[in-house]
């Protein structure tokens, strides 16, 4: 066993970052909702006439590309989470 990143508590498997209560808490499906929303609003001030939107695409796209690859951390998820 491994220590959980959340919880600090000796529940992770040996290769996991959370163990499993703290995984089932995060709310993986809201934070990926926020994070497409949030990629929407941004797509949409793309066209707009000195809004550079181009850092923040980017970083939302490595957050959903990490999701997409199958990562579940506690720091990807406070970062989508947090995503304005």
């Amino acid at each position: 066993m491994s220590t959980c990143a959340n919880c600090s508590q000796d529940r992770a498997e040996p290769g996991l970052d959370l163990c499993p209560v703290c995984e089932e808490a995060m709310r993986w499906d809201e934070a990926v909702s926020h994070v497409r929303e949030a990629k929407s609003a941004y797509d949409g001030l793309i066209d707009t006439p000195g809004v550079n939107v181009t850092f923040a695409l980017s970083h939302i796209n490595s957050l959903l590309t990490r999701y997409a690859n199958g990562e579940r951390t506690a720091r990807l998820y406070d970062e989508m989470i947090h995503v304005e």
